[in-house]
């Protein structure tokens, strides 16, 4: 567990969380709570999130995810837990991205993104052309539950949940979509 850390101007990346076993949906239960992550990537700006979340059942919690120049979190893995989080000027400097990204890989199932805050995230000039908020971006069946979440004031012209897949189970519930171009495209 990671528990009320400052993690801030790092060169590439933040926390790589991963634990459990893929194979036999083994839970890894690792967990990061309350944390404040910013400012990541002075060096490597691509596919290095503050938070990596990699294996089964690990879980981002009451985390501040803000100031990066792409993904807030790189997604992988099944049944990941990401709640309570909220997430700001992340994706401001990338062209087809967003602050949660995952992809191509159709085995990856079963996570919940509940209860976070999205606000501020990309910019008029890079993401307002091919961004998103959250990105499944995979061929062939992901699924996810995207539930009671606010997304306010984000640019994102390929919505504030984008789902570029094939065969997907995907449930979008209960959200708030607030002064944003777009809310879902699939």
């Amino acid at each position: 567990r990671i528990l009320s850390c400052e993690i801030s101007n790092t060169g590439a990346g933040g926390v790589q969380l991963n634990g459990g076993n893929r194979v036999t949906l083994e839970p890894g239960n690792n967990e990061i709570v309350n944390c404040d992550l910013h400012h990541c990537n002075r060096l490597d700006r691509s596919y290095k999130a503050p938070i990596n979340i990699d294996g089964v059942a690990n879980r981002i919690a009451h985390c501040q995810i803000h100031d990066v120049p792409n993904q807030a979190i790189y997604l992988q893995g099944n049944d990941q837990i990401i709640e309570y989080n909220e997430i700001y000027r992340t994706a401001m400097h990338v062209d087809d991205g967003a602050p949660l990204y995952t992809g191509m890989d159709p085995t990856q199932l079963g996570t919940q993104i509940r209860y976070n805050y999205w606000h501020d995230n990309g910019s008029q000039e890079m993401s307002g052309h091919r961004g998103a908020l959250i990105y499944f971006d995979c061929p062939g069946g992901q699924n996810a539950t995207i539930y009671g979440n606010v997304f306010y004031r984000n640019y994102a012209a390929w919505g504030q949940v984008f789902i570029n897949v094939g065969d997907t189970f995907f449930e979008i519930d209960n959200n708030l979509f607030i002064d944003v171009p777009l809310a879902a495209r699939i």
